[in-house]
């Protein structure tokens, strides 16, 4: 009986670690359960990120790693583009901006906390784009701008009760 009650008391204690090695969605406060990004899809997401970055603002590659990018979030697939949160320990130009403001298609979408666009990006083709530019490339549609608003700033849609025209 005690070795079954020790038993018991140690699958009960496992259980919170195990599930925390499963990537397992978890419903927000409006019900909204968060997408999934595959983990294949993340590594090629943070290796073009990587890339990207050692393009863009360093030119000896060395001061940063693939261990060093991380992304924070995935907000789902719109027309094709995965969007993403992204991060890096190294302050890049024009991020660590405590509100951003993105301004597409007609609205405004507030990202309290968040980085700036280079870091909250669609991604596509191991390209990064903001909203702006997916959006005028046509990569996305006014539609999915409503909706990235509706996911990601609280008060979107008391500015926004309806999708423009």
């Amino acid at each position: 009986m005690k070795k079954m009650v020790l038993l018991l008391i140690a699958i009960v204690m496992a259980l919170p670690i195990l599930a925390s090695c499963q990537n397992i969605p978890v419903a927000t406060d409006d019900g909204h359960t968060p997408p999934i990004l595959d983990p294949a899809l993340e590594l090629k997401i943070r290796e073009d990120f990587l890339q990207f970055l050692v393009d863009t603002y360093w030119t000896n590659g060395n001061e940063l790693n693939l261990e060093q990018v991380w992304v924070l979030g995935y907000y789902g697939n719109f027309s094709g583009c995965e969007m993403v949160h992204l991060r890096t320990p190294y302050l890049i130009p024009d991020m660590d901006i405590l509100c951003m403001i993105i301004a597409a298609a007609g609205y405004h979408i507030i990202f309290p906390g968040f980085a700036d666009y280079h870091a909250v990006s669609l991604y596509k083709d191991s390209k990064f784009y903001t909203l702006g530019e997916a959006y005028g490339l046509g990569l996305i549609t006014k539609a999915d701008i409503y909706n990235i608003g509706k996911q990601l700033d609280s008060s979107f849609t008391e500015r926004y009760p309806k999708p423009l025209r």
